[in-house]
């Protein structure tokens, strides 16, 4: 079975589902995030680095200067 990747600008990030004395700092946090490192641990997802500037999904949630948005097209 082949693992979908996600896509993620944070190293930090990353790293939390693989290490586990975090992953017991983060108990806390929202149960979006469990469910993330639920599929990390369950190797349906791997989580992938990716440069804040190759995030594509960024033209729906963030504010573009019109150089950003030329090229985006």
């Amino acid at each position: 079975m082949n693992s979908t990747p996600l896509l993620i600008n944070n190293i930090s990030a990353i790293m939390s589902p693989n290490n586990p004395k975090i992953h017991d700092q983060i108990k806390h946090i929202n149960p979006k995030y469990h469910l993330i490192i639920h599929h990390v641990e369950a190797k349906t997802i791997h989580l992938q680095l990716c440069s804040t500037n190759e995030q594509i999904v960024d033209i729906f949630t963030k504010a573009l200067g019109r150089e950003k948005f030329k090229d985006s097209k």
